[in-house]
């Protein structure tokens, strides 16, 4: 990531945003994601896990060129998510043609790092140095926790609470955004 930082520099230098999601499994994330990806500004990685980045102190363009490298990895896979192609036909995922937006698409996991680590969000905020926006991606509740528990072998009181306790942490994440 350092050479490829180096090497790509004077592109870094004209991102404008740095993007991230926040939300529960199967909350449309992904589908988000990868229309923002189709544009030709923007790149999003798909659970790069930009946050453990941030933890262990990389610079912002090493993180830049991991975001990219990232999303053209998602994009020679056909963007496959959990047997789901959210590839636009004809668009640009993984490319782009003046690169103003960056992100990462790591909801879930950016809720674990938020829960345990709260101060990331500072860091993340001194680290990349841009506009900074969240998506936070909502859908009924109901099918989140009865999915979860189904995919994960769960009992449905353990999804809930589970469910409830990422709900708790995002509530916590919100207020320390501006």
């Amino acid at each position: 990531s350092f050479y490829g930082a180096l090497k790509h520099e004077k592109i870094f230098k004209e991102i404008e945003t740095y993007c991230m999601f926040i939300g529960h499994h199967g909350c449309g994330k992904t589908l988000t994601a990868s229309l923002l990806d189709a544009h030709p500004n923007i790149v999003i990685a798909d659970e790069l896990g930009v946050l453990r980045y941030i933890h262990t102190r990389y610079r912002r363009e090493q993180i830049y060129y991991l975001l990219i490298k990232n999303s053209q990895s998602f994009a020679k896979t056909g963007r496959i998510s959990r047997g789901n192609s959210y590839r636009i036909p004809g668009q640009w995922h993984g490319n782009f043609k003046k690169l103003l937006i960056i992100g990462d698409n790591h909801g879930t996991a950016v809720i674990s790092r938020l829960h345990l680590w709260p101060w990331l969000l500072d860091r993340l905020y001194r680290t990349m140095g841009v506009k900074i926006r969240v998506f936070h991606t909502i859908r009924n509740p109901y099918d989140i926790i009865t999915r979860n528990a189904k995919i994960e072998k769960i009992s449905l009181r353990e999804s809930i609470e589970s469910y409830f306790f990422n709900c708790e942490t995002i509530a916590h994440a919100r207020k320390r955004l501006a």
